[in-house]
């Protein structure tokens, strides 16, 4: 990711220092400026100049550390369905047999298949990371024991699986997000 604002205030940042602090992400110019849009901290707070300011950061911070997290589980599961077993080479190669046939197909009263018969190529979205123990129940959002690779089919059946759950709502426990930081 490399700085596309005025006055160089985001630095290139690697994969590898997507883990980093607020430092990295959002470097601070002076300790009485506010560190996401730079106006002047007053009242005593530190680093921002207002609680949306804070928020802000804050969320910016998690999306990183969620696409850091969900990359090395999508390696370490080698983009494989934990379900089914469906890989991302098995999913491409379908993608280009369907494509052969429904281009290059004609039957012999001139028909052609319908487009409806493609498969979607797994780089929409294809596989997606799924929390074992979802984050209502108090898994933990980012520990990678709790996150597998599902593919999109599989993980939709989960999803309604839990959705159709008996569990009542209010019996979940309460965790709010700064207890996972």
């Amino acid at each position: 990711m490399t700085d596309a604002s005025e006055g160089g205030r985001f630095e290139e940042v690697s994969r590898k220092d997507l883990r980093k602090s607020m430092d990295t992400l959002f470097p601070q110019s002076e300790h009485d400026r506010c560190r996401v849009c730079d106006e002047p901290v007053v009242d005593g707070r530190w680093n921002y100049c207002s609680e949306r300011c804070r928020e802000i950061a804050q969320a910016v911070q998690q999306m990183f550390i969620w696409d850091e997290v969900r990359e090395e589980v999508l390696e370490r599961d080698n983009h494989t369905c934990q379900e089914c077993g469906l890989s991302k080479d098995r999913w491409w190669r379908a993608y280009w047999q369907t494509q052969e046939l429904v281009y290059d197909h004609v039957g012999r009263d001139g028909s052609r298949l319908p487009e409806s018969a493609l498969i979607e190529a797994p780089s929409r979205g294809g596989f997606h990371v799924d929390h074992i123990e979802p984050i209502s129940d108090g898994g933990h959002p980012f520990d990678e024991s709790n996150l597998q690779t599902l593919c999109k089919h599989c993980h939709h059946q989960k999803t309604a699986k839990e959705n159709r759950s008996s569990e009542d709502i209010e019996e979940r426990p309460e965790i709010g997000l700064e207890e996972y930081l």
